[in-house]
């Protein structure tokens, strides 16, 4: 209706009325607009080509200084022709507009212009290109520094970054950052440094700083990313005592999912099924699936099947069970606790199956003992499931053909998926095929799948030359020894018949080598109880060992002992 007016009163004539009816209309009737347009200036050409979708953007562009060169190019329209490339992900385009930038002098003077290039290059991975962009800026802003530091850790130059903001050759810069200008995005940024390095000084330093500058105060997000790099960096007390001082208005969901993120990472179940009972309390806030798949990482940790039934039962009270990452997380965590009933009711109750759906039901098969089960499900799903195996499929075929002791169907099938879908076998996949070959009694074929690769694969040699000395056996123990010269795992593997024992555990004491024990754990009334041999700090170890001497007796089929009451 107003444009009808316009036309009846002949407003439209007049460019500014024009420039501004194109900017409210929808693209399509903008372009019609815009054809009809007798005249245009630099504003009908940006507001036209900001309305476009980023390969018409582009082509207006060069239309329009094909047209007309002398028209005016604004900072705007780099600016929206910059985002259009970094969409395309065009390096080569990127530096034309830098180029197009600096004839028309915009730069180094426009920040705005500049700010832009340092994000489109580091979005297009060219660090050199922004790093050169942003030390031409005089004046860096604020936007400059997050922008540049987002870049290096966008392509994971962490070391390079935290380098250039704690740079000594740059101090005043640095001071003048760090005291006027760093704002709550900047430390979040730096949080993340921090966290990727595992610098728990530097988090310390910067929970300080914002706590100079009353940033947590106003700044849920910032919150969510110190108490994330907090445990990261292991240092979950701290992001506890960080949790509980802050107001119950100031936590959000994702306040909520990092702390429970958090206890499921170090291992506290328990605290992070307390956690997410507490945030249900407290009302006003659901959980989504981020939430659940924390807490289904927990469950998993732990193995717990009584605590996995009540997380499982969570995700369905919550409506996140249709949730295709939940969904796959559950079936994971039921093969974890060695219930493949449930595991399987869930990846055949699941409405969409990806790639991972299929990983992680064959492989809750394979660690179950189920090898044939995971051979047949994955020609199921080439047949039905219209999915490509990938390399994470093959690792868990091959791993559970390992522990299945099938090594005829294992090298069967990891040449059948390197011929038909071009899948090469990486470190991982050799290591499963040596344990193969070195479970069937095959050392030396073991010894030269090993190879050159890392630790586990010698140390699936090693283990399968447990009760002999050879030469391979010694080989082996030397490059596991080399390779991973702090593990526990490796002197005690080599001093099971492959070396002197006494001599073993001499080299460990003289490195400094502590041994990690394995061990048993049962859960009875929801409590753990922990098991290692010959542990004697059980609460109950007379009657665990009565008990195991007991059986021990009906298995060689002799008189029980006269103590059997301790049993009860």
């Amino acid at each position: 209706m107003m444009h009808a007016h316009l036309l009846k009163t002949a407003c439209l004539q007049m460019l500014p009325v024009a420039n501004s009816l194109l900017a409210v209309y929808d693209p399509s009737s903008a372009a019609k607009l815009f054809d009809q347009m007798p005249l245009r200036d630099h504003v009908s050409w940006t507001t036209i080509i900001g309305a476009c979708v980023p390969a018409q953007a582009v082509a207006l562009f060069r239309r329009m200084l094909l047209l007309d060169p002398s028209i005016r190019v604004d900072g705007v329209v780099l600016v929206v022709l910059l985002r259009a490339s970094a969409t395309l992900r065009d390096a080569r385009l990127v530096s034309s507009l830098h180029a197009t930038a600096t004839r028309r002098g915009l730069l180094p003077a426009d920040v705005f212009v500049a700010n832009s290039l340092v994000h489109m290059y580091s979005e297009c991975l060219r660090l050199r290109s922004a790093r050169k962009v942003f030390d031409t800026i005089a004046h860096k802003n604020v936007v400059s520094w997050n922008t540049m530091l987002s870049g290096l850790l966008h392509a994971d130059r962490c070391s390079e970054a935290l380098h250039l903001f704690q740079s000594t050759s740059t101090g005043q810069q640095q001071q003048f950052v760090i005291h006027v200008l760093a704002d709550a995005t900047t430390i979040a940024v730096l949080l993340q440094l921090c966290k990727k390095l595992a610098r728990a000084d530097c988090c310390r330093s910067l929970h300080a700083f914002a706590l100079r500058k009353l940033l947590l105060t106003s700044s849920t997000p910032l919150l969510n990313a110190l108490l994330d790099a907090y445990a990261k960096c292991g240092l979950l007390d701290y992001a506890l005592s960080l949790f509980h001082q802050t107001p119950l208005a100031d936590r959000n969901v994702v306040t909520w999912s990092t702390i429970i993120a958090a206890c499921a990472g170090s291992h506290r179940p328990y605290q992070a099924m307390a956690f997410y009972v507490a945030m249900r309390q407290a009302g006003q806030i659901r959980p989504n699936s981020i939430t659940m798949l924390s807490l289904l990482e927990a469950c998993t940790s732990r193995a717990d099947i009584r605590l996995s039934r009540c997380a499982h039962g969570m995700v369905l009270r919550n409506g996140l069970a249709s949730d295709l990452s939940v969904g796959n997380a559950i079936v994971d965590m039921y093969g974890k606790c060695g219930d493949l009933a449930a595991s399987r009711r869930v990846f055949d109750s699941m409405p969409l199956k990806d790639v991972l759906s299929w990983n992680s039901m064959i492989g809750a098969l394979g660690m179950n003992g189920r090898a044939s089960d995971a051979l047949a499900l994955i020609q199921e799903m080439e047949r039905g499931g219209g999915l490509k195996p990938n390399k994470m499929t093959l690792l868990a075929v091959l791993s559970a053909c390992a522990h299945g002791r099938l090594l005829q169907e294992g090298v069967a099938c990891l040449q059948r998926l390197a011929r038909e879908y071009s899948l090469q076998p990486e470190e991982a996949h050799l290591t499963c095929i040596a344990d193969m070959l070195a479970r069937a009694g095959d050392v030396e074929g073991a010894a030269k799948i090993a190879g050159a690769s890392g630790p586990a694969a010698w140390s699936a040699v090693l283990s399968g030359c447990r009760t002999t000395t050879n030469e391979i056996g010694q080989e082996a123990a030397r490059r596991v020894l080399e390779l991973e010269p702090g593990n526990s795992a490796g002197y005690l593997l080599a001093a099971m018949g492959i070396a002197n024992s006494g001599g073993m555990r001499r080299t460990m004491k003289e490195r400094g080598v502590k041994v990690s024990g394995a061990y048993s754990m049962v859960h009875v009334a929801g409590e753990e109880h922990k098991f290692s041999s010959w542990d004697g700090r059980h609460r109950q170890r007379v009657q665990v060992y009565a008990m195991l001497h007991l059986l021990h007796c009906h298995m060689m089929r002799k008189p029980p002992p006269p103590n059997t009451e301790l049993c009860n």
